[in-house]
């Protein structure tokens, strides 16, 4: 059993910080497990993509609300750092908020009734 699970059973962790290095079904059942037992995530670093996984992933998942960020140091590398990939949709900070890509926000409300 994970260490993190342990210490929800037992409830000695009201925080649980998660990082997509790998995968991001990997912090989903991490966040499944802690909200079962009421504990709050936080999606911490710059994630995948240069910030874009845990942007998307900080607005699907109910029990965060901290994306620990690392300021405008970090937005401006991740700009130039993803551009030189060819990603044009990397998420900047602004006034604290980081919001998903327009691509997929303009594809969410075509959905919708």
């Amino acid at each position: 059993m994970n260490l993190y699970a342990q210490w929800l059973i037992h409830g000695a962790t009201d925080l649980i910080r998660v990082h997509a290095r790998w995968e991001t079904t990997q912090v989903l059942k991490v966040a499944y497990s802690a909200e079962l037992h009421g504990t709050r995530i936080e999606l911490n670093g710059q994630g995948a993509l240069f910030g874009l996984v845990h942007a998307h992933l900080e607005c699907c998942i109910d029990n965060t609300d901290c994306y620990a960020y690392f300021g405008s140091e970090t937005a401006d590398r991740n700009l130039q750092e993803g551009q030189q990939w060819a990603l044009r949709n990397q998420p900047t900070p602004q006034r604290s908020f980081v919001l998903p890509s327009r691509k997929w926000i303009i594809a969410f409300h075509s959905l919708a009734p």
